[in-house]
């Protein structure tokens, strides 16, 4: 039986099709006892889709202030909210 680690190292061949039937077999026979495996690849291939796809996501101005500010109260200010004119502001 495949185990978790292996799902991680051959998660990209599994999603790029790229792996043996055998292994493809039991990676999937793994993800139907894995609920944490099935998240993991669930959640790679829609990443991928958005990535892949370019979505933007306009955000309300009050989510984004309070998503900005949430984050900077975790990070510091290394995330600087986009200026009011859509240009690209100097740090």
């Amino acid at each position: 039986m495949i185990r978790c680690e292996e799902i991680l190292r051959e998660l990209s061949n599994y999603i790029d099709e790229d792996i043996t039937p055998e292994l493809r077999r039991q990676v999937e026979q793994h993800l139907g006892d894995c609920r944490r495996c099935t998240v993991l690849v669930n959640t790679t291939r829609k990443t991928l889709t958005l990535v892949a796809d370019n979505y933007v996501l306009e955000l309300p101005r009050e989510v984004a202030e309070r998503l900005m500010n949430r984050l900077n109260a975790c990070w510091g200010t290394l995330f600087i909210p986009p200026p009011e004119n859509g240009l690209e502001r100097e740090r």
